[in-house]
């Protein structure tokens, strides 16, 4: 058995936490499908970017021109296009989603958030519980609060097919959360996606 779980906390510019918010995450996109498909049959690997473009990727090495380079969900502190995601956007999840429906863009202006490193955690096993810990921390240097109606988690991929070196950033979990939680001027927002197997 398996769970995802998402953490929200929210805190005000004093660092006190005004809100927590926990839920199970039910929304892995068609991309993580593919991958995991490539994974257990070592089949190249199908999948659409936060673009709309479709890319097929080499699983493996076939040659020096076809090959996969290196996947990672890392994003490093001002990279919105990577690691743990969130926007505005309130549509219901879908299958086929490859995108945030509104990604709140990195900045730190009015409207914006300050995207802090991904950091992805360890394995840890403890009794018959298998974890893995994502986590990102939002600033909002703004004056204004910035609302928050959803998260998503991406994977940087980056490969060589054809001779040419590609690099694509592919949604593999969209989120919309169930009411909208406000980041206030100077506070800042925690996000954590637990992904947890019983054994």
């Amino acid at each position: 058995m398996y769970r995802v779980y998402l953490d929200l906390t929210v805190r005000d510019k004093t660092g006190k936490v005004i809100q927590k918010l926990r839920r199970e995450s039910k929304s892995f996109v068609k991309n993580f499908m593919n991958i995991l498909h490539s994974i257990l049959t070592g089949n190249d690997i199908t999948v659409v970017d936060m673009n709309g473009t479709t890319h097929t990727i080499p699983y493996a090495f076939k040659d020096v021109d076809n090959y996969l380079e290196t996947s990672f969900t890392y994003g490093s502190e001002t990279d919105d296009e990577g690691g743990i995601i969130v926007g505005s956007g309130t549509a219901s999840p879908t299958p086929d989603d490859y995108c945030l429906g509104n990604k709140i863009p990195h900045g730190d202006a009015d409207g914006q958030l300050h995207y802090k490193d991904t950091v992805v955690g360890s394995v840890i096993v403890s009794g018959n519980e298998i974890t893995i810990e994502i986590t990102r921390e939002f600033n909002n240097n703004g004056s204004v609060s910035v609302t928050v109606a959803e998260v998503g988690l991406v994977i940087h991929i980056e490969y060589k097919k054809g001779g040419t070196y590609i690099k694509s950033n592919i949604l593999i979990i969209r989120d919309v959360l169930d009411s909208t939680i406000n980041v206030p001027a100077g506070g800042s927002l925690e996000v954590k996606y637990i992904i947890k197997v019983v054994t």
